[in-house]
């Protein structure tokens, strides 16, 4: 064998040890950063092995990830133009030097991968992953790069665990509540119990407001029936009577359907809309209008300082004694918080950003494995519009990265400034939900007794 064999064998370690480093980051533009140097170490071993193409298609590649690498910091998608001129250069490019069939798996390779790049979704990116291994592990062999389809290998057995992992991740409006509310077990003392065609949400002990208690209509051949049990349960716990209807405002169907129906009959106590962060992407307002303002990860040892952010800026109250009877009782709550056991599944994170060591703004994040509820956000009112929540929030987006989860999302009000703060910083809507006080059952009752609607 000769000086260029090893050459490529050790071009095709340095592949190795790139991709293993694109596993990392939980950034799509970091993980774009190692694939331009993958890029860059594969344009060298195909020009070594006799294929001029492939190294002019990974030199497309590579300037393409740069481009994408760009959008991408920018939380940014590129525009449909970009893509298509580069899936043409790969095409024009296999037809000025096309030189056998082999060539054909690097084209599709390429021309898939463009693609799914292309897209936000990084499940979607990793599927293109797969396929591009599967096509250039035989190609790296037959071409004599062994090493460099070792990494092809690597990054297939990779791609197909982080699916198989996160496939339990829903993204379902339907179930997204129940799972936050369990989360909220250890924070906010609130619980989920399953019934056959509703979810009984409640946490009287720590907030008694419709916000953590009602019941979660899951039966809709039953609505009738299923809205009476909701009432009869509520009564028992002693809590208002309000009907919990998930939907996804994005598609028509019976969910989407049947809320809007019912909200014809009874009032709304509140709309949700439930948000997640882009895969890959970060806020966009994460840079703090005021310089030193320092970010914590705190324990139970900053136990006040969390309940003087969240009653100056979660309440915008002045101090303990401004607090109704029901608030006091949170406060009471957060002084037992446990914020260094997972419990249940859940580990509860609380972050806060200071100045001049004080205390200015707080969030909490309720996480397990693999997804992430954003719960909390509150600053202080003399600190507002200075991006200090965004930044904070990204400090713990960061710190949630870090531990391997992959969702973030949050609840917030439909048609609020909150809403368009978070749209803006990169959550996309993927569901709904009317929140309906059904204590006065009798107009819908005579609709679906008497067909009348008065």
């Amino acid at each position: 064998m000769d000086v260029n064999f090893y050459v490529v064998q050790g071009l095709g370690l340095l592949t190795i040890l790139f991709t293993i480093l694109s596993f990392l980051p939980k950034e799509k533009w970091k993980m774009m950063l190692c694939f331009a140097v993958t890029n860059v170490t594969m344009i060298a071993t195909y020009i070594l092995c006799g294929s001029l193409l492939g190294g002019l298609l990974v030199a497309g590649a590579l300037v393409r990830t740069i481009v994408y690498f760009y959008y991408s910091k920018s939380n940014r998608k590129p525009e449909p133009i970009v893509m298509i001129m580069f899936e043409l250069y790969y095409i024009i490019m296999a037809i000025i030097f096309w030189n056998n069939v082999i060539d054909l798996l690097m084209v599709v390779n390429l021309v898939v991968v463009t693609y799914t790049s292309w897209q936000s979704d990084v499940r979607t990116l990793r599927f293109g992953y797969i396929f591009s291994s599967a096509l250039l592990i035989p190609y790296d062999i037959l071409l004599g790069a062994y090493t460099t389809s070792i990494s092809e290998l690597i990054m297939l057995i990779s791609v197909i665990y982080s699916l198989l992992k996160y496939a339990q991740v829903t993204k379902s409006s339907k179930d997204v509540a129940q799972r936050y509310f369990r989360a909220n077990k250890n924070f906010w003392g609130s619980n989920v119990e399953k019934h056959e065609d509703y979810d009984m949400v409640y946490s009287t002990k720590v907030d008694r407001t419709p916000f953590y208690n009602f019941g979660i209509l899951k039966n809709h051949d039953k609505i009738f029936e299923t809205i009476l049990e909701i009432k009869k349960e509520c009564k028992d716990k002693k809590v208002k009577e309000v009907a919990y209807l998930p939907f996804d405002g994005n598609n028509y169907d019976r969910y989407a359907s049947d809320a809007h129906m019912l909200q014809m009959f009874f009032p709304i106590e509140f709309h949700d809309v439930w948000m997640k962060l882009i895969d890959g992407f970060n806020l966009n307002n994460t840079k703090c209008k005021i310089q030193d303002v320092e970010y914590k990860e705190v324990d139970e040892s900053h136990i006040n300082e969390i309940i003087e952010v969240y009653i100056k800026g979660y309440h915008a109250k002045a101090s303990l004694d401004d607090l109704d009877d029901n608030e006091k009782t949170q406060v009471e709550n957060l002084k037992k918080l446990n914020l260094t056991d997972v419990v249940d599944g859940y580990k509860v994170s609380a972050y806060i950003a200071y100045y001049n060591n004080n205390p200015i703004s707080l969030v909490v994040m309720l996480s397990n494995n693999i997804e992430s509820f954003i719960t909390k956000v509150s600053t202080v009112p003399i600190f507002r519009r200075k991006h200090v929540a965004s930044s904070l929030m990204q400090y713990g987006i960061n710190k949630q990265r870090m531990k391997g989860i992959q969702e973030i999302i949050l609840c917030t009000d439909k048609y609020s400034s909150n809403e368009k703060f978070y749209a803006f910083n990169s959550f996309v809507e993927f569901g709904q939900a009317f929140a309906l006080n059904v204590s006065d059952i009798k107009k819908y009752e005579g609709f679906i007794k008497n067909n009348k609607l008065n």
